[in-house]
């Protein structure tokens, strides 16, 4: 996702580890844009690049206006224990602002 915002020059990015805080998310990462085409864009490669990761139905909220846009992806995959086996789920919270 950092690569993502990066490839598209992403300004002020910043990943912020939130599992040991709260159950919300995982990461919260925010990252700023100099126009509004620009968050549009950042919004639009970090969706590609989830979805390319194994993230699906990503939920994008301001992104008409794209003053700010919240992007959230989830993802939800097994792991393999001594008996059986057991679900995890993964959730990703993006900020984007001008």
């Amino acid at each position: 996702a950092v690569a993502a915002l990066q490839d598209k020059k992403g300004e002020d990015i910043r990943v912020i580890d939130i599992s040991g805080v709260t159950v919300i998310a995982d990461y919260f990462i925010i990252a700023s844009g100099s126009n509004p085409n620009q968050v549009q864009a950042l919004v639009d490669n970090v969706e590609e690049q989830m979805y390319k990761a194994g993230y699906d139905d990503p939920r994008v909220e301001g992104y008409n206006t794209a003053s700010w846009v919240l992007l959230e992806c989830f993802r939800q995959y097994k792991i393999q224990k001594k008996r059986g086996s057991s679900s995890v789920n993964e959730l990703l919270r993006f900020l984007f602002m001008l």
